[in-house]
């Protein structure tokens, strides 16, 4: 099972949040993903695949990416159907029985990337001023 329809089975099983918060949460955590690279690829070759906001410029480019944001968020909500959802389901109740191992990994895969990706912009944003 691939990270991002374990983060979807994961968000559909707490607290039952249905297809559309589930897949808001793989949303988020693709982008944050995406950002972190982004990041990582700035600091290690000086090359900007992506153009990253200045955050100390309040409003800049947050109208792009919210247009560009919510045709990515009913991809995937199309992508995960009623049928890949009950198939992803069961193999996620066979796979993933201890509760804790999946708060952990759920933990590693949403929150540590956005820390990580907050603390190197902030680190950047620090080497500009």
């Amino acid at each position: 099972m691939s990270i991002y329809r374990f983060i979807y089975c994961f968000s559909y099983k707490l607290k039952d949040s249905g297809k559309i918060l589930a897949s808001a949460h793989v949303l988020f955590t693709l982008i944050m993903h995406y950002l972190l690279l982004a990041e990582i690829f700035l600091r290690t070759t000086g090359i900007k695949i992506l153009s990253i906001p200045n955050y100390g410029q309040y409003g800049s480019n947050k109208t792009m990416y919210f247009v560009f944001c919510i045709p990515l968020w009913l991809l995937i909500v199309i992508y995960f159907n009623k049928n890949r959802t009950n198939r992803l389901l069961l193999e996620y109740k066979k796979t993933y029985t201890n509760p804790r191992r999946n708060i952990l990994k759920a933990i590693s895969l949403i929150i540590l990337p956005m820390v990580l990706f907050i603390f190197s912009a902030v680190l950047r944003q620090q080497s500009i001023v």
